[in-house]
């Protein structure tokens, strides 16, 4: 069986970029950037700072924003010259945003970067581009995305109370359906970069699904489809998320069981449960019950 690539330093990400500057090179696809958003002027910032600060690539930024009531639109404003396309919704609904996003696209490729994520130097785009144009413009492109383990950090912090320290790794799974089976995406869903018309062709992300359901469906399909076209790089743009927010809930164990039984039978989706999920969920039981008396 494949093992997924992990790389594990001490260095720290603003030391990556030193070793990594890439040129443009002519014909390159130009890359739309999707940022959907709801009251999170707190870290948006950021990651505006973050996309203007990318270099050697053709970049549009798209910007959906769900009726923020704090002060996201001023900030919003403060950008607009740098903002190709600023669209309202009325719901937070992230599936539904990104789908809306990828269809104001007037670029070859769109990815999602959710306020708090960054990327890691200002050549991360330009390599994506030059991965996609180096590989024939295919219809799925990724890259390694980065883990601080803070997660783990979470959940031993429910054990004891003496936190470790756990250096930051890149890594990223090979896209193959003995990987997808195990319910492992091949990176983080903001490392990911779609061709629009491919996109358009599957006929977007599931609008029925949460986010992190919808993407998974979304690279079944394509993996089971054998005329989609993937490339990888690893050294493209891990990204950290400086959000607080915990996206993760007990429900989405059950949804991705639920994903595996529809694309690949209730047999995989079981043995993927009983294999791979037991300690998941202890963990994140643990976890719980520590937030329930750390908050009083």
């Amino acid at each position: 069986m494949e093992e997924p690539i992990e790389y594990t330093s001490d260095i720290t990400w603003q030391r990556v970029s030193i070793h990594y500057k890439k040129n443009r090179i002519e014909g390159m696809p130009k890359i739309s950037v999707v940022v959907p958003c709801f009251n999170q002027s707190h870290v948006l910032k950021t990651t505006l700072e973050s996309l203007l600060a990318q270099k050697n690539v053709d970049l549009e930024i798209i910007v959906i924003d769900a009726g923020s009531k704090d002060s996201t639109y001023p900030l919003l404003k403060s950008y607009k010259e740098k903002i190709a396309r600023l669209y309202f919704v009325t719901d937070f609904d992230l599936t539904l945003m990104v789908n809306k996003g990828a269809s104001l696209s007037t670029a070859p490729y769109v990815c999602f970067l959710l306020p708090g994520c960054i990327y890691l130097n200002p050549y991360s785009l330009c390599q994506i581009a030059r991965t996609a144009y180096e590989n024939n413009c295919p219809d799925f492109v990724y890259a390694a995305n980065n883990h601080t383990g803070e997660g783990f950090k979470r959940y031993k912090h429910a054990f004891s109370n003496s936190l470790i320290s756990i250096p930051s790794s890149f890594t990223v799974y090979p896209f193959t359906d003995t990987f997808l089976k195990r319910g492992f995406l091949p990176t983080s869903p903001y490392c990911m970069w779609f061709k629009v018309a491919s996109l358009k062709k599957q006929g977007y992300l599931n609008h029925k699904y949460s986010f992190s359901k919808a993407i998974f469906d979304l690279l079944c399909r394509y993996q089971k489809n054998k005329d989609i076209t993937v490339a990888t790089t690893f050294w493209a743009t891990s990204n950290v998320s400086l959000d607080t927010r915990n996206y993760f809930n007990i429900l989405m164990l059950f949804d991705r069981f639920l994903l595996i039984n529809k694309h690949y039978g209730v047999f995989q989706g079981l043995l993927w449960f009983f294999r791979d999920k037991p300690i998941h969920i202890f963990s994140w039981f643990l976890n719980s019950v520590r937030n329930i008396f750390t908050s009083r």
